[in-house]
């Protein structure tokens, strides 16, 4: 594989990130679209984000199996990914669906603690994962809650 082909062939990190804004934007469109049920639409755009996120990671653990002599690529997906999951928990609790959220709550934890133990070893690991999973999930919900007022300003 010559340098120019590395250069062709986007990273499996930003297919991820692509993907995923590609399908949140569709998405949005179609929650602005079709007010019939809103939070069936919105708990179906959750799990969306629920469902890529966990094969995105899935497929970064495989990768960083397969291919060991590169750097983890979950590890820099891990912080995007608890956003992601932070921004799929508020949009479950938004739309009540209350065991989703909580699931969703406990995989973004893990996430979180996976990187965290990765980068620092188990010293701090869960006050060091707790604080991030506040703020980067918190983000993702801060985020959600934007997405809602956007929707309810234009629809």
């Amino acid at each position: 594989m010559s340098a120019t082909d590395d250069d062709v062939i986007p990273t499996s990190h930003t297919d991820a990130l692509q993907a995923i804004s590609v399908m949140a934007g569709v998405l949005v469109f179609a929650t602005v679209i079709w007010q019939d049920r809103p939070n069936v639409l919105l708990a179906v755009f959750s799990f969306c984000i629920l469902f890529m996120t966990l094969v995105t990671t899935t497929l970064c653990l495989i990768e960083a199996r397969v291919v060991r002599d590169k750097p983890n690529p979950l590890l820099r997906f891990c912080l995007p990914g608890t956003a992601l999951l932070g921004c799929s928990g508020a949009l479950f609790l938004a739309c009540g669906f209350w065991v989703w959220a909580v699931l969703t709550l406990v995989m973004a934890a893990a996430l979180s603690l996976y990187r965290r133990q990765a980068a620092d070893g188990a010293f701090g690991l869960i006050p060091a994962a707790g604080h991030e999973l506040g703020l980067v999930g918190g983000l993702g919900a801060v985020v959600a809650g934007a997405l809602l007022v956007a929707i309810k300003l234009i629809a």
